[in-house]
């Protein structure tokens, strides 16, 4: 591989194989095999990259293109460094200048395409950006980038069949990731309808899902919503305990519905689940559970052997400062305000901390699957 195509491979966000073929035969080969001005450059605009001088590596492109401004890959990748460095409006120029080429390679145009499609997301023109998408989407269309993005963009706008047909276009190029990003459409989709008081139609898109991605435990957890909320409420119970044991760190969502399903749900169910996952230490929040439990059938020394174990792993946890005073108060007694305060509490949920996203840092008093700000999928904990 020449310099060049090492160069194109090291600039994430475009179709990057194909620039590089599409550079290497437009010249910077034989440059390469000279090692003459031009590879020079290439070198330190490479080396600017990879120790994160990116200002330098712009500085190093620009004297790169003014030496062939012609070799419409280098141009291109001058762009997309000047839209990671907020020059947006250079950014669009340089795509426009390369749109305008005659003969233009396709990877090439692509990912054009696709620069303008990031920079009037950018901007929040939604619109331009999903004309822009499919423009890439069709000088590529298999290509992977273009779909990519034009879905996540639909997803984004909560256009959710849009969405879905974009990952059924991307199941011709990777079929095993295209069925994940679908089931998880799905799985949105139905929650949507869900609030929406749709079960039925709920529980065909969580079920699809659950079809393509049999390891989603989302929708595994949808199936079993869309169940309660038709009235069956015993499958419902079933899919939660399954999806439960599955994916542990997620039995905090499932003890809230067994709780909600109580007098449909089998005797002791929530009890056994929290019992069980407790020890696995996948969450904190089966043990706070544990807490609340005991306190409730008054079973105060019970009640202390789980705060215990929960404060080895949640200290700092305001619902561990919550159930602290409960369990002060059950074993000292009570009265006057503090009495209606621990009434309130007993009837609220019991962990009264945030779920909070480990990529963005976004905190939510109720869970979600999907991030609002960062858009990442099961990131909340």
């Amino acid at each position: 591989m020449t310099i060049f195509a090492v160069l194109l491979a090291f600039l994430a966000g475009l179709l990057i194989g194909g620039l590089a073929l599409s550079a290497a035969g437009r010249g910077s080969r034989s440059a390469a095999a000279e090692g003459g001005p031009y590879d020079r450059i290439l070198r330190t605009a490479l080396a600017r990259l990879a120790s994160g001088d990116h200002r330098g590596a712009v500085a190093a492109l620009r004297r790169a293109t003014a030496m062939r401004p012609r070799d419409d890959a280098v141009y291109l990748l001058l762009a997309e460094e000047l839209r990671r460095l907020g020059d947006r409006s250079r950014a669009e120029r340089g795509a426009q200048v390369i749109l305008a080429a005659r003969d233009l390679d396709p990877d090439v145009e692509s990912a054009a395409w696709l620069l303008r499609g990031r920079l009037a997301e950018e901007r929040g023109e939604t619109d331009a950006a999903l004309e822009a998408y499919a423009r890439a989407e069709s000088s590529r269309p298999d290509a992977a980038p273009a779909i990519v993005a034009r879905g996540r963009l639909l997803s984004r706008l909560r256009r959710w069949r849009e969405a879905i047909e974009a990952a059924g276009r991307l199941a011709a190029v990777e079929p095993e990731r295209a069925r994940l990003i679908a089931a998880r459409r799905r799985v949105l989709l139905a929650r949507e309808l869900l609030a929406e008081g749709r079960p039925d139609a709920a529980l065909v898109e969580a079920k699809a899902a659950l079809n393509d991605a049999p390891d989603l435990t989302a929708a595994r957890i949808t199936v079993g919503d869309a169940l309660f909320q038709i009235g069956k409420v015993q499958q419902a119970c079933a899919a939660w305990l399954e999806a439960a044991r599955a994916a542990p760190s997620r039995a905090a969502l499932i003890l809230d519905r067994l709780e909600q399903a109580s007098s449909g749900a089998p005797a002791g169910a929530a009890r056994r689940l929290a019992e069980e996952l407790a020890g696995t230490g996948a969450d904190w929040r089966p043990l706070a559970w544990l807490v609340h439990d005991s306190l409730l059938a008054g079973r105060a020394d019970e009640a202390a052997r789980w705060f215990e174990r929960l404060q080895q792993v949640a200290p700092a946890a305001a619902t561990t400062s919550r159930l602290a005073v409960r369990l002060a108060a059950a074993r000292n007694g009570s009265a006057g305000a503090l009495e209606s305060l621990l009434s309130r509490w007993e009837r609220e949920r019991v962990w009264t901390d945030p779920w909070r996203c480990s990529r963005c840092g976004r905190e939510t008093g109720e869970f979600e699957w999907r991030c609002p700000d960062c858009q990442a999928w099961d990131s909340f904990h």
